[in-house]
């Protein structure tokens, strides 16, 4: 076994029962070990009252596959971030493009690269096959980037500075505000595999 997780990388404590409390990405775990129980069970993950793991475990091996599980896990959540996460660019800069400035002959190209991305981004799933939650997706696809007025003024003035000689339909404090109404509502619909068409259900709903 390589590279599972390291004491360092988890909060460890032993509750005083037989067992050992401790927490990983986050998440609080409780692992115990029945006496006279010989189920044979390698290691069962379930809620139980503080929102963490009760993991039944019957042999130390156990315990350093479930450890293992949860390095898997860890290491695949951060890959699917990741590829999550390189879209943040194209995304936003599509956005303001749409949103700053009036450009028809390009709008329509514009609505099918957004569409292909997000469509893709939804069918991202962890291990577990849930898919990130709707504040990850703003965070990874928005937030990260664009957190304030000042970045997208920013963005505007240099990134895409060869756009400012297209008729100007909204100031930057106008696009702030809709984009971040806007991509809440579509990280909650992509969380939830309901994204719908860019052009014909986001786009109108805002384009006010």
């Amino acid at each position: 076994m390589n590279d599972i997780p390291t004491h360092d990388e988890m909060d460890i404590a032993d509750d005083g029962y037989g067992g050992i409390n401790f927490v990983f990405g986050f998440t609080p775990y409780f692992i115990y070990r029945e006496p006279n129980s010989h189920n044979g069970v390698d290691f069962k993950v379930d809620d139980n009252d503080c929102g963490g793991r009760r993991i039944k475990m019957e042999t130390p091996e156990c315990i350093v596959q479930f450890l293992q599980y949860l390095y898997d896990t860890a290491k695949n959540k951060s890959h699917i971030e990741q590829k999550i996460g390189q879209r943040i660019v194209p995304i936003t800069n599509t956005i303001i493009k749409i949103l700053k400035w009036k450009d028809d002959i390009n709008l329509h190209n514009y609505f099918n690269d957004i569409n292909k991305w997000f469509m893709g981004i939804q069918y991202y799933k962890y291990m577990n096959k849930k898919r990130p939650k709707q504040q990850t997706l703003y965070e990874l696809l928005f937030e990260d980037r664009i957190d304030n007025l000042h970045n997208l003024n920013m963005i505007i003035r240099i990134t895409l500075s060869k756009y400012n000689g297209l008729p100007v339909i909204r100031e930057n404090e106008q696009v702030y505000e809709i984009m971040k109404k806007m991509m809440w509502e579509i990280c909650g619909d992509l969380s939830q595999n309901k994204y719908e068409d860019f052009e014909d259900f986001y786009f109108p709903k805002y384009n006010k």
